[in-house]
């Protein structure tokens, strides 16, 4: 976008691909930037509504939690969404993001203050050393163990007693890790572009520091206030006894909830090991007692399910819906509980009128090509295909709505993660040239590795074909021409390469009868491109072309036809280039014949 093109995800890669990214390949790497910033704002609208909805509901039981109630939700927040992007990035936009901003640092400020500040502001120092000491191991961390078999009893080897719920992929990796994966590259493009589009004129230092380095530091201390108000509730909870339901009728054993009152007199009714850590802290409190006096005490002084207090000033948190938990933790505030709720309630919505918005405005960008002025029409389909994709999201789910949004997130994210990957060498390649490491305008291959997906020229397309056979021979004759390699060994070079491919395919063929063939077969192919990418990287060196051997190496693995289409265009080529030894000879030089 400084450079003067696009503002589109496409002009990220011009470092690789040059003038392609106006053909059909940049117009599709746009497509996918549409669609995965789509079902990552859809995704942000139906968890938000679902949490709004919730809210509502604990402050007016009246207004139920059910999807009619969410997908009017929805639409509430996209037509003012509609409205903001009307009227522009300076106005709505800007105007409504600073709001929103305002609004979650005043509620961060009051729980500072209401809560025990020494407690949360030692939290914070102690929890960026944590995050220090743990973020290599935490980066990657994959669940190796728990993915290939279940966790046994670290107390009890002898027994090799199996724990149940491990922690493995299902229970956390899946739910947690794979899903935010998924959400937070699924609005990549759109974050990526909105934050381009109000950055132009900044150095690398000041976009580092005013999108990465600020930006994280608040968000540590947002997540150490809430996440440390919240662990604080559930320890204090749990010390006064509070309990989840079907912790608490474990003492009780099969006895139903309606009729604990008319239970008859019984001294003892929980003895270990059949009491949960959650029993005996109810029982602690009650030594002593008969049964009925327990339950009566129990009712008395806490509600019926020991999940809270009947005035919130002790929440077992854990026992309540994800979606529940932000408003308990806000009513233990006291006085200020309904009014913190209210606060919040306001920044959610403003919160994700905020992302759909922007995410309008993006999305529209894109669709126009990088035109920074598109008809009103244009941002007003947008908006409203996001609201109605996120309604046909929660409609669809029914009773798994977040399920399915959670999964449509990771669907989203998972093809824009190869995208991602290869703008990071984009964004590399570019920092290259800008330093003036590289000269993008040093001499290449003859032939671009994607030209015959971008160009117009039908023999060049043929030629590729027949370069899926004809490569390792193309190969073999440039390693003779580099290495000045004699005939034969030039045939034993070629009947080598072909072997390999062979292999490759043969293996592949009969691995429904040969166990363990497929492995065989992958193995064959890595040689073959390893010999493949060799040979690429000699003719590279001495042609004094940009690259490096790992380059060499993926381009055949990935498309080995591309490599030896430019093998040969490098041999036909009638300029006679002069290519110098790479392998190790000091001054045997070579002349392309014609």
């Amino acid at each position: 976008y400084r450079e003067g093109l696009p503002m589109t995800m496409k002009s990220c890669f011009y470092p690789l691909i040059g003038d392609r990214i106006f053909g059909w390949l940049g117009d599709a790497i746009d497509i996918l930037s549409i669609l995965t910033t789509l079902f990552g704002v859809c995704t942000s609208l139906g968890l938000g509504v679902m949490q709004l909805n919730t809210g509502i509901n604990i402050m007016n039981s009246e207004f139920e939690v059910s999807t009619s109630n969410q997908v009017i939700l929805i639409w509430c927040i996209t037509a003012i969404a509609t409205v903001s992007t009307i009227s522009g990035l300076q106005v709505g936009i800007r105007r409504l993001s600073e709001i929103c901003f305002g609004v979650g640092l005043i509620l961060m400020t009051l729980i500072l203050l209401l809560d025990d500040p020494f407690y949360l502001l030692n939290l914070y120092v102690q929890s960026i050393g944590f995050y220090l000491n743990w973020i290599l191991q935490l980066g990657f961390h994959c669940d190796t163990f728990e993915m290939h078999s279940p966790a046994l009893s670290a107390q009890d080897r002898g027994r090799a007693e199996e724990v149940v719920g491990n922690g493995g992929p299902e229970t956390w990796m899946n739910d947690w890790t794979i899903f935010y994966w998924g959400w937070w590259i699924a609005w990549s493009p759109f974050v990526g572009i909105f934050i381009a589009r109000i950055s132009k004129g900044r150095t690398i230092r000041e976009f580092i520091n005013g999108t990465l380095t600020a930006p994280i530091l608040y968000s540590f201390l947002w997540l150490t206030i809430f996440g440390g108000a919240g662990i604080g509730m559930e320890r204090l909870a749990a010390h006064e006894g509070l309990c989840c339901s079907e912790q608490l009728l474990i003492p009780f054993g099969n006895v139903s909830t309606d009729s604990l009152l008319s239970l008859d007199s019984v001294d003892k009714f929980c003895q270990p090991p059949g009491c949960s850590v959650c029993s005996m802290s109810i029982l602690s409190h009650h030594i002593d007692k008969t049964r009925e006096s327990t339950v009566a005490s129990i009712i008395e002084r806490h509600d019926f399910e020991q999940r809270r207090t009947s005035d919130f000033s002790f929440v077992r948190l854990s026992c309540f819906s994800s979606e529940e938990m932000w408003f308990y933790l806000m009513l233990s505030y006291g006085a200020l509980g309904n009014f913190l709720c209210i606060l919040s309630m306001v920044g959610i919505v403003l919160y994700f009128i905020t992302s759909s918005d922007s995410g309008s405005f993006i999305i529209d960008c894109l669709a126009a090509n990088g035109c920074e002025e598109q008809p009103a029409v244009q941002r007003v389909f947008w908006a409203l295909l996001e609201g109605a994709s996120a309604t046909a999201l929660l409609l669809a789910g029914g009773d798994q709505a977040l399920g399915a949004l959670r999964t449509v997130s990771v669907i989203a994210g998972l093809p824009y993660t190869f995208v991602l990957c290869f703008l990071c060498v984009a964004l590399w390649r570019a920092c290259q040239v800008s330093a003036g490491y590289v000269d993008c305008d040093a001499a290449n291959f003859k032939v671009s590795y994607l030209d015959f997906l971008t160009g117009s020229n039908c023999r060049l397309k043929l030629d590729w074909l027949v370069s899926f056979v004809l490569s390792p021979w193309h190969a073999s004759r440039c390693a003779g021409r580099l290495w000045d390699y004699r005939f034969p060994y030039v045939i034993s070079l070629a009947v080598l390469h072909y072997m390999l491919l062979l292999a490759f395919i043969v293996l592949h063929s009969v691995a429904p009868v040969l166990e363990g063939s497929w492995a065989l077969a992958w193995v064959a192919y890595f040689s073959f491109c390893l010999l493949l990418g060799v040979i690429r990287t000699g003719v590279r060196e001495a042609l004094d072309y940009p690259g490096n051997p790992l380059e060499d190496f993926l381009a055949a693995l990935i498309c080995y036809p591309s490599v030896g289409l430019q093998l040969r265009e490098e041999l036909l080529e009638e300029s006679e280039p002069t290519m110098t030894a790479a392998a190790g000879a000091e001054s045997t030089e070579t002349v392309f014949d014609e």
